[in-house]
């Protein structure tokens, strides 16, 4: 299910577009990635905690679906769960939420992750308890076939429970870069590397699996930053900074420089944090 917005910017290669966020997400245009738990661990545990409201993990094997540096895995085995396996296509972050969760005293029989992909889930139908995924679905382009995904590999009677991005999130961020882009290209040479979702676009990818109880729920407010240059690290350490794919690598450096002191000129320091919260159970 792919944006629109891609044929419009002329790129409709999917291959290179999965590829472009696999590499972000690997701290291939930055070493930003190292701080995105310092930078961004409690902005995400707040959204692991609504997604995890009325979701009953205890005694549960869970699956985590794009599980980052561990957040939400860790957080479900705080709430009791007998078991979280975790996986994303990012081999950094695989490694991260390996690492955090052995210094969190957990062994592999509790916690386990691998590196793989939301659109094909290497695991057999009915091997999970609870499902949970938080902001990963906005990353994947075919975000119908992740959720068909998670259906299949949950048991019957068990949960499913996502959080992802609406039109709204970090919308300030987006704006400059737009500007950004526009300045050195006079063009926006492809799509942002995100695919955001109305609550009524969500509800509709849940409505067509086999899940019932359906429940939606959209949070929207504004988080706070001391300056500019904050925010910009911010969004640079999250989103893995996908524009710069088309940089070239010896400009990545100065253009950073630049960008952070746009975001300051500007006085970004504030984000719209625009999140939705789907869940349902097979």
């Amino acid at each position: 299910m792919y944006c629109a917005y891609a044929w419009l910017m002329g790129e409709v290669d999917a291959k290179k577009m999965k590829r472009r966020v696999k590499l972000g997400y690997e701290g291939f245009w930055h070493d930003y990635l190292s701080r995105y738990d310092e930078l961004g661990l409690k902005h995400y545990i707040r959204i692991a905690e609504t997604l995890l409201e009325g979701v009953d993990v205890k005694g549960k094997r869970v699956l985590d679906v794009g599980c980052g540096t561990g957040i939400l895995s860790l957080l479900v085995l705080s709430k009791g769960a007998s078991q979280v396996t975790g996986i994303d296509f990012s081999h950094y972050m695989v490694m991260r939420a390996k690492d955090k969760a052995e210094k969190f005293g957990y062994n592999e029989k509790q916690a386990d992750f691998y590196e793989a992909d939301a659109e094909q889930l290497p695991f057999k139908d009915n091997s999970f308890d609870c499902v949970v995924s938080n902001m990963m679905i906005g990353l994947v382009l075919d975000q119908k076939k992740a959720i068909d995904e998670m259906v299949r590999v949950t048991r019957p009677g068990g949960n499913i429970a996502v959080s992802t991005h609406g039109y709204q999130q970090y919308w300030e961020a987006v704006e400059v870069i737009s500007r950004i882009i526009f300045t050195r290209y006079g063009l926006v040479p492809y799509r942002p590397e995100y695919w955001p979702r109305s609550e009524k676009e969500l509800k509709q990818l849940f409505s067509q699996t086999s899940l019932t109880d359906i429940k939606m729920r959209r949070v929207l407010n504004k988080e706070f930053f001391g300056s500019g240059a904050e925010a910009f690290d911010f969004f640079a350490a999250v989103s893995s900074l996908w524009w710069y794919a088309r940089f070239p690598s010896y400009k990545w450096a100065e253009y950073m420089k630049e960008d952070r002191k746009v975001f300051e000129r500007r006085g970004i320091k504030s984000y719209t944090f625009d999140v939705l919260f789907a869940s349902g159970s097979k």
